[in-house]
């Protein structure tokens, strides 16, 4: 109204290892921007080791991405020192991680550092309620932030895709930011190319092509893109499912399922295992393929999705109409 004062704006400041990485995006980056373009924040991010004296003493609010490090904690003991609020946000089980990580001892030793981050926070913002459950301690206080799929993944529209022809090979996306346990879905895929040959073609991005190449995959090997350039690269697979391998760990079930929002965003049917978070979310024959730890059952729903053009689109477009 008229002659009413400005609204407050809040300063908040965002710490994280890599501002510009796909996470901070999912986490802070894109769910904080309604709030910066309606005036009620004012927003800068930093890395973590770029941060000084000067621009704790400029901000209202500390949100620390994955604070791993005593300096991390410092920096939070700090803000509060300076009477700035402290949100700390957390979207892995870093304090149980799952032994196949490449960082598995590293994550062990900056353990105890997570733990007096969580500690100093005045709210602990977690991407599912499990992993909240998780790190519960007395006196910790949780607030759910969903993970998302990309406001801008889309399936690309009919004109934009050359039609698949009959003969092309059938495509298996496999993608991940760290390694993978081999396990049933590799060998159901093993199973597969050694029937079908050059009549099965498997798309690795990331790590976990070097994963799939050791469990004795043969692998068309893609580097980590940015999440916009992998989301178009990934719609345009002829033919094309996703395969999301996983472990029963307690650091696995506390992720989200965000690939799966992803993937069928853009209009991928994706074939998982049948263990949380996918299965909180999941409806298995419907919106996706929720699959046991067996190879036979992996190896059949594979064959059956890669063949049935009319079940994979279907299933694609339950699980984009649901995401």
């Amino acid at each position: 109204p008229q002659g009413s004062p400005p609204a407050r704006v809040t300063r908040v400041l965002a710490l994280a290892a890599e501002p510009a990485s796909v996470i901070t995006e999912i986490r802070l980056t894109s769910p904080l921007a309604p709030l910066v373009a309606s005036g009620r924040i004012s927003l800068r991010t930093l890395a973590w080791h770029g941060c000084g004296p000067a621009d704790l003493d400029a901000c209202e609010l500390l949100i620390g991405q994955r604070p791993l490090t005593a300096r991390h904690v410092e920096l939070l003991r700090a803000a509060h020192e300076r009477g700035a609020a402290v949100v700390v946000d957390i979207d892995d089980l870093l304090t149980q991680p799952a032994p196949h990580l490449e960082l598995h001892a590293t994550l062990l030793r900056q353990a105890p550092w997570v733990e007096r981050a969580l500690d100093e926070a005045d709210r602990v913002s977690v991407s599912t309620q499990r992993l909240g459950d998780a790190l519960a301690r007395p006196g910790r206080r949780f607030h759910v932030v969903p993970n998302h799929a990309s406001p801008r993944a889309r399936r690309l529209g009919s004109a934009a895709l050359v039609p698949a022809s009959p003969e092309a090979p059938g495509c298996v996306l496999l993608a991940a930011s760290d390694a993978v346990a081999a396990g049933p879905a590799f060998e159901a895929l093993r199973r597969l190319h050694s029937e079908r040959g050059p009549r099965l073609r498997i798309v690795a991005v990331g790590p976990v092509a070097a994963s799939a190449a050791a469990a004795g995959l043969l692998v068309e090997a893609h580097p980590v893109m940015p999440r916009e350039q992998f989301l178009a690269f990934a719609a345009a697979l002829p033919r094309a499912v996703a395969v999301i391998p996983l472990d029963d760990s307690a650091f696995s079930a506390s992720k989200s399922a965000v690939k799966w929002f992803d993937y069928a965003a853009v209009g991928l049917a994706t074939l998982m295992s049948d263990h949380p978070p996918y299965s909180d979310v999941v409806e298995h024959g419907r919106t996706g393929w929720l699959l046991p730890d067996d190879a036979e059952a992996w190896a059949l729903a594979l064959a059956r999705a890669l063949d049935d053009d009319t079940l994979r689109g279907r299933v694609a477009t339950d699980a984009e109409r649901v995401v």
